[in-house]
């Protein structure tokens, strides 16, 4: 079978798909271990230069309450860096293509109120 024969079996399938990765932000925001910045970057790097497009580096939260994410600034400074722009061009990576996140502190709460109170006050879908 090759890769043809699956657009005749699943004819909606997608011809391209993006990839994405939250491993920095949500894989590591519940360790009780601190994963150093050295770690979240050198993960970051290698996502990004191994095609992933979409990738959710940090919280911008509070460190007091967050402390993975006490190195926000680092990590974010570090994928916009000359160092990595030319590692990037040197794989072939646009950089300007890939869409680097920071998830901001301020999400709204919802913790006891149903999809539907949400919804009412134009938070979400219900």
């Amino acid at each position: 079978m090759t890769e043809y024969d699956y657009w005749k079996i699943f004819p909606r399938m997608p011809r391209q798909v993006a990839i994405g990765d939250i491993t920095v932000r949500d894989g590591f925001q519940h360790l009780e271990k601190f994963i150093s910045t050295r770690a979240k970057m050198f993960y970051s790097e290698e996502m990004i230069l191994a095609g992933c497009k979409h990738i959710e580096v940090t919280n911008l939260g509070n460190p007091f309450l967050m402390p993975q994410f006490a190195d926000a600034e680092q990590v974010l400074a570090n994928l916009r860096s000359d160092r990595f722009r030319q590692r990037c061009a040197k794989r072939g990576v646009n950089i300007d293509e890939v869409c680097i996140t920071a998830v901001p502190s301020g999400r709204p709460r919802s913790t006891g109120r149903s999809s539907c109170a949400r919804k009412a006050s134009g938070r979400t879908a219900c």
